[in-house]
């Protein structure tokens, strides 16, 4: 957890052949969008653009009434570079 917040920690790449299994692991992690969730990229190696408009709909997802979902990458990552490219708001480490 970070800050409290039930925390989903993703590794390696996040890409179309993993999409599915991340997909599942958001979903799970958020309880269908009920539970706020962080999101932590931190170990993310590569960020594909499946992944990056899979982390966008779940964004999505909480202004449109579902529960917040936080992304966190550190300042110079992989993961970092790509959400800011595509302007997805992201904090660099956890809130608190």
């Amino acid at each position: 957890m970070l800050d409290g917040l039930p925390t989903l920690r993703l590794r390696g790449p996040v890409d179309a052949a993993t999409a599915n299994h991340v997909e599942r692991e958001l979903l799970r992690g958020s309880r269908d969008g009920v539970r706020e969730l962080t999101v932590d990229l931190g170990g993310v190696t590569h960020l594909g653009s499946v992944g990056i408009r899979l982390l966008r709909r779940a964004c999505r997802g909480a202004s449109g009434g579902a529960a917040p979902v936080h992304l966190v990458a550190p300042d110079g990552s992989a993961a970092a570079f790509a959400l800011d490219l595509v302007a997805l708001t992201r904090a660099s480490v956890a809130p608190g």
